[in-house]
């Protein structure tokens, strides 16, 4: 994985930078060279590459951008957006990080170049503080409706590769555990603030990673495979769906009983239990302030176990009154059979999932998985929280099951490390053996219908129990046809109303169905989803991460990797004319 291939280059060699006071000279000298040749690199791109641009291919793109926003900003919009939609150049950058970075000089001007580019443009801050700074101004829109909110997360990636801290040190986890609870406290602060002059919704919400929280991410693995081999079987594709009784092994008062050893130690099971109290923790904080949790996926061979979690951590805090009326879905394009409403359950008004689990368009479970969660939370009696995304790990996931040894045996269909040649080297991670195929879709248009068949699932369902909030879905997308899917859907099932060219969300809906895109990605659609549609409370959130440059490098270095589909094509050629054209417009006035 890239993220860990440069973490330990990027951490070791970086650090050394940050050692001088803020303001102190050589700190100075760090931002006067990086501003300086981070500014060159924005004007010859911008002289180099803007001719080349074709005309736009998607109307929408052409919505104009605020003009309080800097040219500066614009400047480097324009160059990291060109520079994302570089195949070669992206590829290549690990390797050019690993080179540059070491060195005495060289090793700062990049560091200062990727501060003023990539981090100003895909992270929020430093700090909690700084990433919510922007957004107060954006919160509420020009004609008084809602404006943006924000999901932010934290992050920052635990090292699997560095050595344990030494005895009497904070382990970093346990330290980025606090840092989810602080953002709670600073998302609330800044929605109480909020609350005393307008009206919109508690809008900020906090994203969480789960590998972050545990000393070792490969506690999460063990987990996973032993959850595949001792569920029942599903018919669910690779990797699977939770099950209540899943976290029973980490409270069982006796021994594994059975022939084949557990995958899990007693170490294990000391980190997942840990791993817990620190999520209920967060949840409870959560609850306490009124700020939404969003368990992030991840790749596949975690997410059995993150599954497993945050089917515990749903059941725990979103817990409702009476089971909701049942899913009808005799409309899913699979063929569900569909459920018949059980008469007589009601439900209280009002209530909103706290937790929400994550869901891959781009794996084949997706369906059945969703359908099988959807009919779960209606037995259990508590509301589904549902973050659809399409995926943003396709590479590496065809890249591990197509690297993987064989299986050791029939019941090893699941997740095993596989055998990585080379003294020294730690054994790779890999995914579904003995499965037929990849757990992803080959095409990207078979999750592209994926996405846009579960966002009809969706809101059809949400629009079933309007009295009944017993689901909520933040549809994350920087598509533009799946939005406007969505928007349609939801006003041909009545969740909303067009007024002449816009479209006015029902009160009921408002908060049940949102939209999200990246920070510093897909501007054009966020602008356009805010102006088309009328809502008191914000449609559309901003996903915001934040941390400090060294310790969020990994995630710079996987979203550069990721980017490219996103910005790939037409969306970065729209996107940069979009910018180019702004730019223009203040130069030649």
């Amino acid at each position: 994985m890239l993220s860990r291939t440069l973490n330990r280059h990027l951490l070791l060699n970086s650090r050394r930078f940050y050692s001088a006071k803020a303001g102190g000279p050589t700190r100075n000298l760090r931002t006067r060279v990086g501003l300086g040749l981070s500014a060159g690199a924005l004007t010859a791109s911008l002289i180099y590459l803007a001719p080349s641009d074709p005309e736009s291919t998607d109307a929408h793109a052409d919505s104009p951008i605020d003009p309080s926003v800097p040219i500066s900003t614009l400047l480097r919009s324009y160059t990291v957006y060109t520079l994302c939609a570089l195949p070669a150049l992206v590829d290549a950058a690990p390797a050019l990080l690993r080179t540059l970075l070491p060195l005495p000089v060289l090793g700062t001007i990049t560091e200062s170049l990727i501060r003023h580019t990539f981090f100003a443009q895909f992270v929020g801050g430093d700090t909690a503080q700084e990433a919510l700074a922007d957004f107060g101004k954006m919160r509420v829109g020009a004609d008084g409706t809602g404006g943006q909110g924000v999901l932010f997360a934290y992050s920052v990636e635990v090292d699997e590769d560095a050595p344990p801290p030494a005895p009497g040190t904070a382990s970093p986890y346990e330290a980025i555990v606090e840092e989810m609870i602080h953002s709670i406290d600073v998302a609330a602060d800044f929605e109480d603030k909020l609350a005393h002059t307008h009206s919109t919704g508690r809008r900020t919400w906090v994203a969480v990673k789960l590998t972050a929280l545990l000393p070792d991410p490969q506690s999460l693995i063990n987990l996973s495979r032993h959850l595949l081999r001792s569920r029942p079987a599903s018919g669910i594709d690779f990797p699977g769906c939770a099950s209540i009784s899943d976290l029973d092994v980490l409270y069982a008062r006796t021994k594994n009983n059975s022939q084949s050893p557990s995958p899990l130690s007693d170490a294990d099971i000391v980190a997942l239990r840990k791993l817990h109290a620190s999520l209920q923790r967060i949840c409870t904080r959560a609850q306490q302030r009124g700020v939404r949790i969003i368990i992030d996926a991840e790749y596949t061979w975690y997410q059995p176990a993150i599954d497993a979690l945050t089917l515990a951590l749903s059941r725990e805090f979103n817990k409702i009154s009476a089971p909701s009326p049942s899913l009808t879905t005799s409309w899913w394009p699979w063929g569900a059979a569909s459920a018949k409403a059980s008469e007589g359950e009601t439900q209280k008004h009002g209530e909103q999932p706290l937790v929400y689990a994550t869901y891959q368009a781009y794996l084949r479970r997706t369906p059945a998985h969703l359908l099988h969660d959807l009919a779960l939370a209606r037995r259990e009696g508590f509301a589904l929280g549902v973050k659809l995304v399409r995926g943003a790990y396709h590479s590496y996931e065809l890249a591990a099951f197509h690297a993987h040894a064989p299986p050791a045996s029939d019941s090893e269909a699941g997740v095993v490390p596989a055998v990585t040649k080379g003294r020294g080297k730690p054994p790779s991670k890999s995914i579904a053996l003995g499965a037929p195929y990849p757990p992803v879709w080959l095409a990207k248009t078979d999750s592209d219908a994926c996405y846009d068949a579960c966002a009809r699932v969706l809101v059809r369902e949400v629009a079933a129990t309007p009295a009944s909030p017993s689901l909520a879905v933040l549809f994350g997308t920087h598509n533009w046809e799946s939005c406007d899917n969505v928007l349609r859907e939801m006003v041909d099932s009545g969740l909303a109303r067009v007024e002449g060219k816009r479209i006015r969300i029902k009160e009921d809906a408002e908060g049940r169905v949102v939209f999200g895109q990246l920070y510093g990605m897909s501007d054009a659609l966020t602008d356009s989803l805010v102006s088309r549609t009328i809502s008191q409370a914000p449609l559309v959130l901003k996903y915001v991460p934040y941390g400090a440059l060294q310790d969020v490098m990994p995630y710079l270095s996987r979203r550069a990797i990721e980017n490219k589909s996103v910005l790939g094509g037409d969306a970065a050629t729209n996107e940069r004319r979009r910018v180019g054209r702004a730019i223009k417009a203040r130069i030649l006035g």
